[in-house]
């Protein structure tokens, strides 16, 4: 597992969560939480989007967001902008991580190794929300 991996990075995130200012000052907290999905300590980056904005910070590690295609601090899906739950639902995905931790562990491993096997620009989520028939009244 190389845990150095995960903390080198930009953190994942989706339009609506890093705001509208192009300049946004970030910081790096490594090993700073435990992820939320896989339990596995990640680092945390903490910003502000906007003048009088709250201030946000990431809750799931890189590999799970990459493997769900989520923004790591709304977990809401990148292409679509929906909750995970929705999006999982409307294409049929219904995989579901380990509930023993070793097993958890080794899953993510291996998802993680996969992952890297991938190409930049392909998604590892499956399936498609695309219309196949226009909506009639």
């Amino acid at each position: 597992m190389n845990m150095n991996q995960d903390g080198d990075a930009f953190p994942i995130l989706c339009q609506t969560c890093l705001g509208p200012n192009p300049y946004v000052r970030m910081t790096k907290e490594k090993f700073g939480k435990e992820c939320e999905v896989c339990t596995r300590p990640f680092t945390v980056f903490r910003f502000q989007p906007g003048k009088g904005a709250r201030v946000k910070k990431t809750m799931v590690c890189q590999t799970c967001a990459k493997l769900k295609n989520v923004c790591q601090v709304c977990i809401f899906d990148l292409q679509y902008g929906l909750p995970v739950a929705v999006r999982d639902q409307a294409i049929g995905n219904t995989e579901k991580l380990p509930e023993d931790p070793v097993n958890r562990s080794y899953y993510v491993q291996n998802q993680e190794r996969a992952l890297q096997n991938l190409d930049p620009g392909q998604s590892f989520v499956t399936g498609s929300l695309d219309m196949t028939q226009g909506y009639v009244q």
